[in-house]
């Protein structure tokens, strides 16, 4: 883990951890393959390739994934299985998904991924199996590109310099799995974050360092979402 940071303080005990967190990550090849339990994604093998690693720039290519309508999960034996099916048949797409996706890239080798890929969707139909494939492969590009352009072990010091990161990292995701797509995988934990990193933008109170500004944005971001 790199030193503690206003964000990490931030982040604590909430989705918004996921996100910066996942930064600093390394992707270990010795590390035993690891399965998952997870949930929902939702694309076609047809649609172009992921882009190649590059900066995050305003004129970005997006590669658009098309996104069906949310529909009931098929529930059953797809509960146990990082990847879930709708009721026509299609993969689902949902935070829930990639978390396991995430899982399944970061904890695990690319012998060992490719295993447990086929294990985790053998049973789905066809196009829901070579879908879940596409996402897996685009996570792993996505990944690489966000090591490769935010700089391992640094963190923004300042409210205004994370918003920006966090925009940057949003572009990128659309790039790779589009902005329905992207919106369905990442969204909630982005509103979180956005919504933490305004709050301590805004927070005046003088003689605070940004550590207890994080603290204080945490405390009011409870008050305003009670709850688990």
């Amino acid at each position: 883990m790199f030193q503690r940071t206003w964000l990490i303080a931030a982040a604590t005990a909430v989705a918004a951890a996921t996100w910066w967190l996942g930064r600093e990550a390394p992707r270990s090849d010795a590390a035993p393959p690891v399965s998952t339990a997870s949930n929902s994604p939702t694309w076609s093998p047809a649609d172009p390739p992921a882009p190649p690693r590059s900066q995050v720039a305003a004129s970005a290519a997006i590669t658009t994934m098309p996104v069906p309508p949310a529909a009931a999960v098929q529930t059953q034996a797809n509960d146990e299985r990082a990847f879930r099916t709708d009721g026509k048949g299609r993969l689902v797409l949902d935070e829930r998904t990639r978390l396991a996706v995430e899982k399944l890239v970061g904890l695990n080798s690319p012998e060992s991924l490719a295993a447990l890929v086929a294990e985790q969707t053998s049973g789905l139909p066809a196009e829901a199996a070579a879908q879940a494939r596409d996402l897996v492969e685009r996570y792993g590009a996505y990944e690489s590109a966000r090591r490769g352009t935010f700089e391992p072990g640094t963190a923004p010091m300042v409210p205004e310099e994370g918003l920006a990161e966090l925009a940057a990292t949003r572009a990128l995701r659309a790039s790779y799995f589009g902005q329905d797509a992207a919106q369905r995988l990442f969204g909630a934990e982005e509103a979180v974050s956005k919504r933490l990193l305004e709050m301590m933008r805004d927070d005046r109170a003088a003689n605070l360092t940004i550590e207890q500004k994080a603290i204080r944005a945490q405390a009011r971001y409870s008050l305003e979402n009670p709850g688990p």
